[in-house]
């Protein structure tokens, strides 16, 4: 009988994804986004009784973002979570969420007899602009400062 050498085994290599790195928000960054869906949840409503009305539900599906639209809540605690998984997932959209949609928010305000005034406006520019966003590459002040 030979001698037969051992066979090395082969395993299979497969392709692993790497998990996404989840941006780590700290107390003050939490503090601000729960600020901010408080301030930005008087112009633009969480829900809408008509389908496709224009509301945060529809803005996160038409952006693409169903999967961080959080099930059930008050309608601050749903803008909320769905502000905070945006900012740690998808940084650059959140800013654009606001640019595109405040507008229309603006809109609806005024058509329903309850004008947005400056003093709101200004605070949720200052709340946008807060030391927390300088580190995101899309926040308008991380370009100047």
């Amino acid at each position: 009988m030979a001698f037969m050498p051992k066979r090395k085994k082969t395993t299979s290599k497969t392709k692993r994804s790497r998990p996404q790195a989840r941006r780590h928000l700290s107390a003050v960054t939490i503090q601000n986004l729960r600020l901010l869906a408080e301030q930005i949840g008087k112009i633009i409503p969480a829900t809408s009784f008509r389908k496709g009305a224009f509301c945060f539900a529809t803005i996160a599906k038409r952006a693409g973002l169903q999967k961080q639209w959080p099930a059930g809540g008050s309608k601050k605690e749903v803008i909320f979570g769905f502000l905070r998984a945006v900012y740690r997932n998808h940084p650059k959209i959140f800013y654009r969420l606001f640019r595109e949609n405040i507008a229309q928010g603006i809109e609806r305000r005024h058509s329903a007899g309850d004008p947005v005034l400056e003093g709101e406006i200004l605070e949720l520019d200052a709340t946008l602009r807060r030391r927390t966003c300088r580190k995101s590459p899309a926040c308008p002040q991380s370009a100047t400062t």
